[in-house]
């Protein structure tokens, strides 16, 4: 069922992203008042990110980590982390504790609310049971900093594999096994960096990488894999290996790739793809699976 958005919570909710003075306020929007819309468009995060950086450069990283993790912009999580980091807020090292967070985490990151968040009176974030903070309840403070969860999405985790890989192909194999660890979307989100690096990881590890990807249990993973076999081995083995697969998204794809592939010769135009309709990446090369 679509629930329709109230324009006046909308807008109010503009006026308190917007209307945010530093970084700090910023955060307890962010934090403290549950989403009201929800957008693909990465363009306004971006501009609170810049608008902050360029006020208080130190607090960029916690902003970021708020923004990314922000369910307002989950939609367009993909993009998003990929503006913020070519967009030179960020120092390198910075991204990559990022994205090491992103990689070790099971399904959220946790951020220590500031103390002056609170008054004489001891409060605690409560989260509902999405993982958003009530905003107004009050608790009396356990042991220890109150903190925020803030939920990891796939495409997070796929953009940190991906990098942390470019940064140390050696690495792959704890990738590789963080992954199968964490099993689900989540796993099959890092299987996916992986994959989007594998020209950085020698010839050996590549095959096996492809071999991993066509029987991980996650179907969009495995189009991956095979789209990858296609193209290093062509279509007819692709097509082959991909035929018996138990879902019927992978087999229509193996038989659209050998079609496409005598239709025009040296063209290999079908590109794996999940079944929400999602497409390829900015490059054409690959689909965006998360």
């Amino acid at each position: 069922m679509r629930h329709e958005v109230d324009p006046d919570d909308g807008l109010a909710e503009l006026a308190d992203l917007w209307s945010a003075e530093t970084a700090d306020d910023l955060h307890r929007v962010l934090v403290l008042y549950p989403p009201v819309r929800r957008s693909a468009d990465t363009f306004e995060p971006v501009q609170l990110l810049v608008k902050h950086h360029d006020a208080e450069p130190g607090s960029s990283i916690v902003t970021a980590v708020l923004l990314l993790t922000d369910r307002r912009w989950s939609k367009g999580a993909s993009q998003l982390v990929r503006r913020i980091e070519e967009a030179d807020i960020l120092k390198s090292g910075e991204l990559d504790l990022l994205a090491e967070a992103f990689v070790a985490s099971d399904g959220a990151v946790y951020w220590e609310v500031p103390e002056d968040w609170f008054g004489e009176d001891s409060i605690v974030i409560d989260l509902d049971s999405s993982g958003l903070p009530l905003a107004g309840d009050a608790a009396e403070v356990p042991d220890g900093p109150a903190v925020a969860r803030r939920e990891v999405f796939p495409p997070l985790r796929r953009w940190a594999s991906s990098r942390l890989t470019h940064r140390d192909s050696t690495g792959w194999g704890e990738s590789l096994a963080r992954a199968r660890d964490l099993g689900g979307r989540g796993g099959a989100a890092l299987v996916s960096g992986l994959l989007d690096a594998i020209d950085t990881l020698s010839p050996a590890v590549q095959d096996l990488m492809i071999e991993t990807a066509v029987d991980w249990p996650d179907q969009a993973v495995r189009l991956q894999g095979f789209g990858l076999l296609a193209e290093r081995q062509g279509p007819q083995v692709a097509h082959d290996r991909a035929i018996g697969d138990p879902s019927a998204r992978v087999r229509s794809w193996a038989n659209s790739i050998v079609k496409a592939d005598s239709a025009a010769p040296g063209s290999h135009d079908a590109e794996p793809g999940r079944d929400d309709g999602q497409t390829g990446d900015e490059s054409g090369m690959h689909p965006s699976l998360f």
